[in-house]
């Protein structure tokens, strides 16, 4: 069976409508960016306390882990 193709910004639109509870969110780190190195492509940030809560994250494993991410899906990036 061939998995239905979902787009990077559906996934991370996804995963931030589920952390909006918890008052985080998933950003996009630029490869261009000085803090790529650091921070990885995603990256997770508390809202309230305007600080890195995360860094590195695999988005297929976070949007698995969220449920924001189906079995039958996979991220065409």
């Amino acid at each position: 069976m061939q998995k239905v193709k979902v787009s990077e910004r559906a996934i991370i639109a996804r995963i931030n409508r589920r952390l909006t509870k918890e008052n985080e969110k998933l950003i996009i780190c630029e490869e261009t960016s000085p803090n790529f190195a650091e921070l990885g492509r995603y990256y997770m940030v508390d809202l309230n306390q305007n600080m890195i809560t995360g860094k590195w994250f695999d988005l297929e494993r976070l949007g698995t882990e969220l449920k924001a991410l189906k079995g039958y899906e996979e991220i065409n990036y």
